[in-house]
């Protein structure tokens, strides 16, 4: 559910919000899966939010986040 909702945040622009999301969701129990991160760092990327996105990147290195190709996509762009 959680990640229905993030993804429709991203795809609206609100990524602002979609970051305070899951902020909330994070001080509870909910942990992002890799399809989250990779929405949240395609929509802040989009508004030129690279520093944040670079620092999600980088906190998908803890347990259980895995990265994917499309993360890797991510990585390689030029900053």
């Amino acid at each position: 559910m959680y990640g229905t909702i993030i993804n429709g945040l991203c795809r609206t622009g609100n990524t602002i919000r979609t970051v305070s999301l899951l902020r909330i969701m994070e001080q509870g129990s909910y942990k992002p899966d890799t399809v989250v991160c990779n929405s949240i760092i395609d929509s802040l990327c989009k508004d030129r939010m690279v520093d944040d996105a670079l620092k999600l990147f980088s906190k998908m290195n803890e347990p259980g986040i895995r990265r994917d190709v499309v993360t890797y996509l991510f990585d390689s762009w030029p900053t």
